[in-house]
């Protein structure tokens, strides 16, 4: 009986032991997956002796190391994104499906007089306030395709708005351009007024010279001092 009582509470003591053992590995391993959800991804379970858990802890290390390259190169994505948003002279705006902000660069606040923080997660009809350039996006909803639209805003600028589904669906989503030819349609009209000036200005000089061709071809051509006098 005292034989088999030992052999019980050491048995017993061998079980809670190892329990323990496995309990401590799962909190551990249970620290880590938190630290990693607090944006610690550096976080790795350091290796456990007992085979199950050894090879769960370094099964969970492989997939935290390629999580971890992931994000880094998502990282880098949105950096370069982001870069190239900011430095874009022209307008770009990112919508959802059913048409909320989801993204807008500082070029497409400034030329619809808002701010970002205005506009982001407002409906692209409360972010632009402008009917027309709204409805070129209801038309790229209804389409399904690019939708393009060239809008006057007041007398001093000029705006083309171009609308394009995402991946030719337009269930996933809208990439919004605005692009300002306020420059482009100033130097328009300055170069017709210059075509128009330039018309004007030797409309006079050519209705001259025509009389005087006129002239000398009916008449004059037979008097040479009138000739001579029509010619120079």
């Amino acid at each position: 009986i005292l034989g088999t009582l030992l052999a019980t509470l050491l048995l017993l003591g061998l079980v809670i032991g190892l329990t323990e053992y496995l309990a401590y590995g799962v909190r551990r391993m249970t620290l880590v997956v938190e630290s990693i959800t607090a944006g610690d991804l550096s976080a790795r379970v350091l290796s456990l002796r007992h085979a199950e858990l050894g090879a769960l802890a370094q099964a969970f290390n492989r997939m935290a190391d390629k999580l971890q390259r992931q994000m880094k190169k998502r990282a880098r994505e949105k950096d370069r994104l982001n870069t190239v948003m900011r430095v874009m002279t022209d307008g770009v705006i990112i919508l959802n499906r059913s048409g909320s902000v989801k993204l807008i660069n500082p070029a497409g606040a400034r030329m619809l007089n808002t701010t970002i923080d205005k506009a982001m997660h407002r409906s692209f009809v409360q972010a632009v306030r402008d009917h027309r350039i709204a409805e070129v996006w209801k038309r790229c909803q209804v389409s399904g395709e690019e939708e393009v639209a060239a809008i006057e805003l007041g007398v001093t600028q000029f705006m083309r708005v171009v609308v394009t589904p995402f991946l030719g669906r337009a269930g996933r989503g809208y990439l919004v351009m605005l692009q300002d030819l306020t420059q482009m349609r100033k130097l328009q009209t300055v170069r017709q007024d210059f075509i128009s000036n330039v018309s004007h200005e030797l409309r006079t000089p050519l209705a001259s010279l025509r009389a005087l061709a006129e002239t000398l071809r009916d008449s004059a051509l037979d008097d040479p001092p009138a000739a001579a006098h029509f010619l120079d």
